[in-house]
């Protein structure tokens, strides 16, 4: 007689492999979405199903190098040739009515696995930013000065460098207590990390941010705080269809 016993296991891993889970989760849900999103076009404006064989080679032209999603590349392709599989298994299971219609991934699924694994690894996405342009600033011959992520620069004055005790994530602004000044708390941070990287670039301030830089043929000054893209998230790319 044999007797099969389940364990359950937890896993901590550290803030690589964390970016590296990261990086596949987002890969694997976009994957499943553009490939669901492929069969369904099929499948109304073809009347064709699609097997797994031409799921698996949609999979590859996705990768193809100098596409738009070649970054897929960047994991390894086993978990997204198993999204192919598991959903050709849900696909099957739909048609033979077992189960329901197959639905699109969201960014908050399972894997955001803790409270405490989210944000750690949330924090190794900046960390992978922060590499990235590590490099490409490297290669335009440009210098990247990173502020230490303790570094209180939303509850300090930019205007006269007063340090509040205390100042909750859900306080959104504040006033000055010493100098009256009235404060957006992400555009004063955006000022006191500039004023960081300038002190730390010292008689080379344009190569901190590329902020407070005037350009040949123009009297304006790019300002810091407007230079940061709206909407931009770290990891995996934010494609259309909320991917």
């Amino acid at each position: 007689m044999f007797v099969r016993t389940a364990y359950k296991c937890r896993a901590y891993p550290d803030q690589a492999q964390a970016s590296v889970l990261n990086r596949t989760f987002g890969c694997v849900r976009v994957v499943w979405n553009r490939t669901l999103a492929w069969r369904h076009q099929r499948y109304h404006a073809e009347k064709a199903g699609t097997n797994l064989s031409q799921a698996n080679a949609y999979l590859t032209a996705m990768k193809k190098p100098g596409t738009s999603l070649a970054w897929l590349n960047e994991v390894s392709s086993v978990p997204l040739q198993q999204a192919i599989r598991h959903q050709q298994v849900a696909y099957t299971a739909f048609f033979a009515k077992r189960a329901r219609y197959l639905r699109f991934k969201s960014r908050n699924g399972r894997q955001a696995r803790n409270r405490k694994l989210a944000q750690a690894i949330s924090d190794c996405g900046w960390g992978t930013f922060r590499v990235m342009i590590g490099y490409k600033a490297a290669r335009y011959g440009r210098r990247v000065i990173t502020v230490d992520r303790w570094y209180p620069s939303s509850k300090t004055c930019s205007a006269c460098g007063y340090r509040l005790a205390d100042l909750s994530l859900k306080t959104r602004t504040w006033q000055c207590p010493s100098c009256g000044t009235r404060h957006d708390r992400d555009h004063n941070a955006a000022k006191n990390i500039l004023a960081a990287g300038l002190a730390v670039a010292g008689g080379d301030p344009g190569h901190a941010c590329g902020a407070d830089v005037r350009h040949p043929g123009s009297s304006r000054v790019q300002s810091a705080v407007k230079q940061e893209p709206l909407g931009v998230s770290p990891g995996i790319p934010v494609l259309q269809g909320g991917e």
